[in-house]
Formats: C-alpha cells, sequence, structure tokens
C-alpha cells in the first residue's frame, strides 16, 4: 500500500580590467533565468567552476526526459551495464540500469510516463528539477542549469499522481549512494515518519551522499509551520546533533519568503522558487511543446538550487565530504531576517549565495597548493629540489628516455606520485612511480601518436597525455585513471603548440598559425568555451594556467616571441582581457610553471631555461620574489 507523498508542483577584471562574472550564452538565460541565477551569486561561482562530469547528482522524481537536448549529454550512464541486453552486467540487482532506475514500473525506463495532458505537471516535473541543477550551460542552446557538466541519475521513485512508496523511496535512496551520487535531490514530502526510511538516508550519508529535500507548499492553507507539524524527509534531522539533512523552502526575487513556502526549524537554507524557468518535457507529439517552460513556482524547484550548488561545491572541492558542503554552504548563505519580520528565525541559515560559498572553497584550495617540490629530469634520470631546504637530490633513473612528467597524490594515500611520460623507440608509454621509485602501474598508449605532452588533473586524479597524429593531422588528448583505462578522448583538428589545464579539467590549447597564436579552452566534448588571439608572434615559448590574481578565477599566461623581443602575456579568456609585461631576457627556451609560492593566496609565475642557471620567480605584477639556480635540465613539474 502507497503512502502519500505529496508534491509542491506548480502550486500553480577587478584588476587591470579583469571582470570577474562568467555567464553563459544560452539564450532562455538573460531573458527568463537570470534574476534567480544572479540572486545566489552564481555568476561568481561559475568564476571558481561551471561544474564537473565526475560529480553525480541522483534526482528522486517522477523521472526525467534523458532525450532532452540540453539534458542528454549530462545524463548519467551506468558504466558497468550494457544497454538493452536484458542481463545485469554489473551484478547490483537491476537489469539495464543504464542511466538509473524506474522503481515504479521495475525496470530501467526513466523518463516520466505520460498518459495525457492532464498529467502535465506531474509529468514536467522532474525534467525541471534536472534543468535547475545541470542543463547544459554556454551552448547557445535553451537556458542554462548550475551545472553547465555534471552527470545527473535519473531515479523514478513517484508516480504520476504524485504517491510513492516509503520502501520504493529508501531504496532508491540506497541505489542513488551505491551507484555513486554525490549529491541526492528530493522534492517530495509527506506528513508520516518513518524510523526505516530516516535509516536509508543515514546510510546515504555517512557513505558521503549530500541529501537536499523541499520544505513544502501548506503556507496558504494555514499549515505551514514544520515546527508544529513536522513533515518528512525534511525533518529527520530535527533534533539531531549534526545537520546531516539540508531542508529547503522558497523565496520570491525580493529575498521574501514565497506565500506558499513552508517554514520552521526544519528548514536550513531557503532559494529561489518563483519564476523559475527550465526544461520541460519535449514530445510535440502528446501535446508537450516546449523544451523551456515556466514560471514554475514551488519548494520542489527551489530544493534543486541548492542540490546544484553542493554539486558546484563537490566539482571544485572532491576532497570535500557532505559534511564540509553542507557546512559550506550554511556559513555562506546570506541573512534575509529583516525582510522577514514575520518569520524570525525560522528561514535556517537565510538565503542560498552559492558564489561566496564556492570563491571561499576554491581560494582556500588554490592557497593550499603551495610549491612543495621541484622535480626534474635530464635524458633519463630524475631529480628533486626543495625550495624549503634549497636542496637538489637525485631520484633515480628511469632507464627510458623520458618526455614529460608531472606529480599529484594519484594514489589518494597522502604520498607523491609521479606520473611519467616515456618512449622506448616507437613505443610510448605512462609509467606512476612513487616519490621513492616504486613503478606502481604503467599501461602503453596508442601506437599512431607522436606523444609530447603530460599533466596530472589534481582533482580527478587522472593523467591527461596529448600527441600528434600525423595521418590524419590532430592534436589527440587521452584521459586516463592511474591503471590505464581511458575516460575521455579529445581531438583538435590542428597542431597545438602548447596546452595546460584548468582547475575545472578543461584544455587551454594554444594554436599557433601565420604569426597568429590562438587560444582556446575546450571541455572533453569538444565544445570551444572561450577564444581569444594575438597577431604577430614568431613562436610560443609556453603556457600554464593558474589563478594569478587569487579572485578564484584562473587566467592562461604566456611566454612569447615577437621577433627580436619576447613578452609575458596574462590572459582571462573569460572577459576577453589581457596585461603584458616586455622581458629582458632573450633566452628562447624558457618555460613556465603557475603555483603559490610564497604562501599569500596568489599564484607566482616560475619561468625556468632548459639550459640551467637562474629560475626565476615573480608575482602577478612582475615583481621578482626569488632566483633558484638548477643544473642543467631537460623538463620540469612542480606542485
Amino acid at each position: 500500500m502507497k503512502k502519500a507523498i505529496f508534491f509542491c508542483i506548480f502550486c500553480g577584471l577587478i584588476q587591470v580590467g579583469f571582470v570577474i562574472a562568467q555567464e553563459p550564452n544560452d539564450p532562455y538565460y538573460q531573458t527568463y533565468q537570470f534574476k534567480n541565477f544572479a540572486q545566489i551569486g552564481a555568476s561568481t561561482a561559475w568564476n571558481s567552476s561551471t561544474g564537473s562530469d565526475k560529480v553525480i547528482v541522483a534526482i528522486i522524481d517522477t523521472g526525467v526526459d534523458i532525450l532532452h537536448p540540453d539534458l542528454k549529454d549530462n545524463i548519467w550512464v551506468n558504466p558497468g551495464e550494457i544497454a538493452n541486453n536484458g542481463i545485469d552486467d554489473d551484478n547490483n540487482g537491476y537489469v539495464d540500469d543504464v542511466n538509473g532506475w524506474n522503481f515504479i514500473d521495475k525496470n530501467g525506463d526513466v523518463r516520466s510516463a505520460i498518459f495525457g495532458k492532464e498529467e502535465i505537471e506531474d509529468v514536467s516535473h522532474g525534467t525541471v528539477i534536472a534543468g535547475i541543477v545541470g542543463a547544459m550551460g554556454n551552448n547557445t542552446k535553451d537556458g542554462t542549469g548550475l551545472n553547465w557538466t555534471v552527470k545527473i541519475m535519473v531515479i523514478r521513485a513517484i508516480d504520476n499522481d504524485g504517491t510513492g512508496s516509503f520502501n520504493d523511496i529508501g531504496t532508491a535512496v540506497r541505489y542513488a549512494v551505491d551507484m555513486g551520487a554525490d549529491v541526492i535531490s528530493m522534492s517530495l514530502i509527506g506528513d508520516d515518519f518513518s524510523q526505516n526510511l530516516k535509516d536509508d538516508f543515514l546510510y546515504a550519508y555517512n557513505k558521503g551522499a549530500v541529501l537536499v529535500a523541499a520544505a513544502g507548499n501548506d503556507q496558504r492553507e494555514g499549515d505551514g509551520d514544520l515546527t508544529k507539524k513536522p513533515r518528512y524527509p525534511i525533518c529527520f534531522d530535527s533534533g539531531d546533533e549534526e545537520n546531516w539533512l539540508l531542508g529547503v523552502s522558497s523565496v520570491n526575487t525580493n529575498d521574501q519568503l514565497s506565500y506558499f513556502a513552508n517554514y520552521g526549524t526544519c528548514v536550513d537554507l531557503v532559494a529561489p522558487g518563483e519564476k523559475v524557468f527550465s526544461t520541460d518535457h519535449y514530445a510535440p507529439e502528446l501535446g508537450f511543446i516546449g523544451e523551456v517552460t515556466g514560471p514554475w513556482q514551488g519548494t520542489s524547484f527551489a530544493a534543486p538550487y541548492v542540490a546544484g550548488s553542493a554539486a558546484l561545491l563537490k566539482a571544485a572541492r572532491p576532497d570535500w565530504g557532505a559534511r564540509s558542503i553542507i557546512k559550506a554552504l550554511l556559513n555562506s548563505a546570506d541573512d534575509i531576517s529583516q525582510k522577514n519580520s514575520t518569520f524570525g528565525n525560522q528561514m535556517g541559515y537565510g538565503r542560498l549565495n552559492i558564489g561566496v560559498a564556492m570563491t571561499q572553497a576554491y581560494n582556500n584550495r588554490i592557497n593550499n597548493q603551495g610549491v612543495k617540490n621541484l622535480y626534474f629530469f635530464d635524458g633519463s634520470k630524475i631529480y628533486k629540489y626543495s625550495p624549503v631546504t634549497d636542496k637538489k637530490i637525485y631520484l633515480l633513473d628511469f632507464q627510458e628516455k623520458i618526455i614529460a612528467l608531472d606529480y599529484a597524490d594519484l594514489s589518494n594515500n597522502g604520498q607523491e606520485e609521479m606520473a611519467v611520460l616515456s618512449a622506448n623507440k616507437n613505443v610510448y608509454k605512462i609509467s606512476v612511480i612513487s616519490a621513492f621509485g616504486i613503478v606502481r602501474s604503467e599501461f602503453i598508449l596508442p601506437s599512431d601518436i607522436s606523444f609530447s605532452g603530460l599533466k596530472v588533473d589534481d582533482l580527478s586524479d587522472e593523467v591527461v597525455v596529448s600527441g600528434y597524429a600525423i595521418k590524419d593531422k590532430t592534436t589527440r588528448f587521452y584521459k586516463y585513471n592511474i591503471f590505464g583505462q581511458e575516460q575521455a578522448i579529445l581531438k583538435i583538428n590542428t597542431l597545438v603548440s602548447h596546452w595546460d589545464l584548468t582547475a575545472n579539467g578543461t584544455i587551454v590549447a594554444g594554436i599557433l598559425k601565420n604569426k597568429i597564436l590562438t587560444l582556446n579552452e575546450y571541455n572533453w566534448s569538444g565544445i570551444r568555451r572561450y577564444t581569444w588571439s594575438l597577431s604577430g608572434v614568431v613562436s610560443l615559448d609556453d603556457l600554464a594556467v593558474g589563478a594569478i590574481f587569487g579572485t578564484g578565477v584562473e587566467q592562461t599566461v604566456l611566454l612569447v616571441n615577437k621577433g627580436g623581443y619576447r613578452e609575458q602575456y596574462i590572459v582571462d579568456l573569460a572577459s576577453n582581457s589581457y596585461i603584458k609585461e616586455k622581458l629582458s631576457t632573450t633566452q628562447t627556451d624558457e618555460h613556465l610553471l603557475i603555483k603559490d609560492e610564497n604562501g599569500d593566496g596568489l599564484s607566482d609565475v616560475f619561468r625556468f631555461g632548459l639550459g640551467g642557471g637562474g629560475f626565476t620567480v615573480s608575482d602577478s605584477h612582475g615583481k621578482l620574489l626569488k632566483t633558484i639556480i638548477l643544473p642543467k635540465i631537460k623538463g620540469i613539474m612542480g606542485g
């Protein structure tokens, strides 16, 4: 027998000319979505991260239109399941759960069921929520979500009549976290308490998932005080020592509690829940003709702003668990009590401000990335230099020609590992080696590519390697985990001179043709996010990415040869702005490294020559911080 779970459906540059406001180019954004996103500081948050395909948000609802053109590329795919073969390939108890699971119909079809136009609110509900969390952004189509890139796991546990069983919802929560969900969004509410369901929620939280629940829409019926009449799941953590579930209510664009929205001690945050425009179930043959619709209203549509914000924080800080993410969201909220004197302290910590939360989280991460060691190589030999002790140490002879290397804590064991790109005749290989010289893993790269570059993605602990395919004249980027399993491929139809990874895992590529240097930033879907060009360039000596001005926004540093003289450029791709400095040295083999050397929270610029000698360290304004003397080297990495 089903327990009623009632929806709240449709209840009807700062410095030197740089700017710190990144906004998408989607046509519905400025017209219909801007106010709600601006209210929570989204454009500031997007300077730090626009999301990650490593972050999974489970949406437990009526289902989602996984074929929607603005959602389909952000839909989660179960890596262990083969579609439509009638076999439980990953042995998790669910057959063909490719994008999630339908607990209503007990199958892998997670799209909302459509019975007729009378079901329009229920049919649309989950898709609207999915769009708020993660409609693709900056793709010149429809609107945007908080996460331009994310993976949405779709779980249908609510029927089209707005009901669902405690058992289905609890099992759905456990399924979500067992399958890797980082955030679980639930825009559902009911009157009855269930200890078993609370235990299911605690199970997910203890495994690291951020749980977000809507507050409900009973105020207009004179019954919206959750302190007096608790509802669930939002009130599951009421009275507990730890705030382990985020309860979300709704405000209008003036930060006033919505006339329909519930309030009380179970509410932790409020977010926009009126005049919401988002993706809708698209089926013209059945009368669903809008890819983006609205205005929607209800706490159902406030909750995914918080769920999407939690996902953004996870993208910027993958090292954070649920407790840290919840704390960051609560402590960064704006106090709007003066605009809501009638409700006193019954609106939680205040109105969501993801802009403040992301800036604090991102800058904190950057500040912790000071230089510990510099690793350099000559031929097959690897050395380490410690800026703290000013000592150079010989580590090992790799016994193969080293092309490039980088390092991070790739095994998540608190110790450094090196990723080494090497070549033996025409065979290219990546090796993951401990700081003590122990080979942890190694794998061979594709044979038709001449590989030349390697970077470690510090956030995902994955290795990105690049090479040029002469046959089709493309530069190819491959992303691997440390065991050699291919995660993604990106092809650029030209020769890339130099490149680097951003903190978001996108690639900034420098392309030089006919003395015109073009900088392009690509995501792994091949979408070009930004572009910038400079003429009169004879050669690009190096390129590196870092937060030079300490605002949480990354810039690209270039060393260019203009023919007879050299210049250093600091380019902000998001604002299409730059500053330049003419270099006194004529050395053409200098390379770059971007790190916070002096611990002031600002990334510093390291320039070094492969011929050895002085290694200069300067701040963002060109001020020389120090000079390090190194022997003749062939390549370098730092951390």
